[in-house]
């Protein structure tokens, strides 16, 4: 028997009717923004279908002189191994001799799958 599933409105017209899989959200975590990993509890006939989605919190930094303040994000790259979600973060370029110290920015993840 097909599986999937389908939606009516009050005049029995269908509104939606999807036949293929639909996204799981397992859970949420939160780490500081530098790259790392964190293997999930899933279950394992889902490993080829796990998916997670970065969003890291803004980070401020006051330029010194007279160029104006600039908000930014990291890059955040995401790649998998079996249950393990691997990231990556890029930093923006300033410019010479600066630095930006992401460390107490934090990456929050929406992990499911599909």
């Amino acid at each position: 028997m097909p599986t999937g599933i389908q939606v009516w409105d009050e005049d029995g017209k269908i509104q939606l009717d999807y036949t293929d899989g639909m996204c799981r959200v397992y859970g949420t975590f939160s780490v500081p923004g530098v790259a790392g990993s964190k293997t999930v509890d899933i279950p394992d006939e889902e490993i080829d279908r796990l998916f997670a989605i970065p969003v890291s919190s803004t980070k401020y930094y006051k330029y010194s002189g007279a160029l104006p303040a600039q908000y930014l994000k990291l890059a955040v790259t995401v790649r998998y191994a079996g249950k393990t979600i691997i990231w990556d973060v890029a930093h923006e370029n300033l410019g010479k001799d600066v630095h930006l110290d992401y460390s107490d920015t934090m990456i929050y993840f929406v992990y499911g799958t599909w």
